[in-house]
């Protein structure tokens, strides 16, 4: 993050992130259905946690095809065991904002709405950034290693843009 950054905010730099599609799950066969559009935008906003062992980035694309909008969350988790060692990435997770993930037309709306304000330049706020750094990062971890099916993880993360 350039030094004149502001935690959560957008950088000038797009995510570097490429996940794999789950050709099995609901939110890939919504994306599936998305394909024809084209992404207007590519921002990534980055932040560390406050003892300096995760750091959060997320990557927002947006899709758009006429007045239609969808946008994707690219969310990668790093950590670290002591503030002196390398960041090590723990999980890459791609994360589509439709319906199958957040439970309802309502709220993947709400969520897209709030992308595209964060994506604007408003940043994240800090209620945002606690659930990312926090209950998403966990679930994300949880879900690389097993533990929890990886959509848990998806709605975890997308539920972070509901937070005021």
């Amino acid at each position: 993050m350039p030094d004149n950054q502001t935690p959560g905010t957008p950088s000038d730099s797009s995510a570097a992130v490429t996940t794999g599609g789950d050709a099995g799950t609901a939110a890939a066969k919504e994306a599936k259905a998305l394909e024809g559009f084209t992404i207007g935008l590519d921002i990534a906003a980055e932040f560390d946690t406050l003892d300096g062992l995760r750091k959060i980035s997320i990557g927002f694309e947006e899709d758009t095809k006429g007045t239609e909008h969808a946008f994707t969350i690219n969310f990668v988790l790093q950590e670290r065991a002591k503030t002196t060692d390398a960041f090590v990435t723990i999980v890459n997770l791609h994360v589509f904002l439709v319906p199958s993930v957040l439970g309802s037309k309502e709220k993947a709306d709400q969520a897209n709405q709030q992308a595209k304000l964060i994506a604007g330049g408003q940043g994240l706020s800090p209620a945002q950034q606690a659930h990312l750094a926090g209950p998403a990062a966990d679930d994300a971890k949880d879900a690389e290693a097993g533990i929890i099916p990886k959509e848990d993880a998806q709605r975890t993360v997308a539920e972070a843009l509901l937070k005021k």
